[in-house]
């Protein structure tokens, strides 16, 4: 039986298996790796952006919605540049996130009391027109291209602004807002004086909602 003897591989040998080690994990390296970096790090990009991105459109939605609002201090006009701001709250709601339309909400208040204290403006936004863009929010899915849904929308609306109307009425009777004599307006029409009123407030509403989901079907897209 031959005697076998075992060769220890020289330095020279352990080199040349080493090189080839490495030539094959290069091989096996999939050369496809980090493709995907530029995307991933644009989606991290595009992530730290939203914050900003939200403070931004919420910051832009309380300066139109307060400038509306101050607008109605020391004009005439109540309703449509309250309908303005009401429509930025909502604004804020879609692209922000409630909290940011809340905070919104919160700082044209604070703007609409330090220019024109507890007037009736401040009342008609906090009772009317803040609520009313929640509201706008919850039926958002209802749209009027279907008679069901158009029915809801505005039965919605017209119970809504009802209510809203009767919380202004007492307030603005007990508590004497700002000239706002709804008491001898609707009295001098006799009986039939808050029928009245309540056809005009339900009328009012009804064409308000309309003009409102108009608008967010144009502008809302509009805004990225």
């Amino acid at each position: 039986m031959p005697h076998v003897v075992a060769v220890r591989p020289t330095l020279k040998d352990k080199r040349e298996r080493n090189d080839e080690r490495r030539v094959e994990e290069k091989n096996s390296v999939d050369p496809f790796e980090g493709y995907d970096a530029p995307k991933t790090a644009k989606a991290k990009s595009e992530k730290a952006e939203k914050p900003s991105r939200r403070i931004a459109y919420a910051a832009a939605a309380a300066a139109i919605a307060s400038v509306s609002a101050i607008a109605t201090v020391y004009l005439p006009a109540k309703i449509l540049p309250l309908v303005i701001a009401s429509f930025c709250f909502f604004l804020a709601y879609v692209k922000c996130g409630v909290a940011y339309g809340i905070i919104a909400a919160a700082v044209t208040a604070s703007v609409t009391f330090l220019c024109g204290g507890f007037c009736t403006s401040l009342v008609m936004l906090a009772v009317c027109f803040f609520p009313y863009s929640l509201l706008c929010l919850a039926l958002r899915r209802f749209s009027y291209k279907k008679p069901i849904n158009a029915l809801i929308r505005i039965a919605a609306a017209v119970v809504f602004a009802n209510v809203a109307f009767a919380a202004v009425y007492f307030i603005a009777k007990y508590a004497v807002l700002g000239g706002m004599d709804i008491v001898g307006a609707v009295g001098g029409l006799g009986g039939f004086g808050y029928l009245f009123a309540a056809f005009i407030v339900s009328a009012t509403a009804a064409v308000t909602d309309v003009l409102f989901t108009m608008c967010d079907k144009v502008i809302t897209p509009k805004i990225k």
